[in-house]
């Protein structure tokens, strides 16, 4: 989302509102809220569902979210799948920091890279 400079504290106060207010879905893992690192008007609200097969329009918390948020800026809504993620390893002798990407092993016919 993005706002006006004048509505900054108001937007960050909605999506922290309705970030609280869908916890209460039992298939919410986890909700998070990002600003833009250089335009403090540019804010993401990620929500972390479990569920085999997301609805492709996104879920109806969303939904009620978007509608709510529309007042105060432009909008913008993405439905994404996890298709991997990278973990530290580790530490070992002085290996520090690194880390490696993991894949579902249906994706990838059992194998990890």
């Amino acid at each position: 989302m993005r706002t006006q400079p004048r509505k900054e504290k108001e937007a960050l106060a909605l999506l922290r509102e309705a970030a609280a207010s869908v916890t209460r879905d039992r298939q919410l893992k986890s909700t998070r809220i990002y600003s833009h690192h250089s335009a403090p008007v540019g804010f993401s609200l990620i929500l972390f569902w479990d569920t085999a097969s997301p609805p492709t329009q996104g879920s109806g918390a969303a939904m009620l979210i978007l509608e709510g948020l529309k007042a105060l800026g432009l909008v913008d809504h993405t439905v994404l799948v996890e298709q991997g993620r990278s973990e530290p390893i580790k530490e070992q002798r002085g290996d520090i920091g690194r880390h490696v990407r993991t894949y579902p092993r249906h994706r990838l016919g059992g194998t990890r890279a």
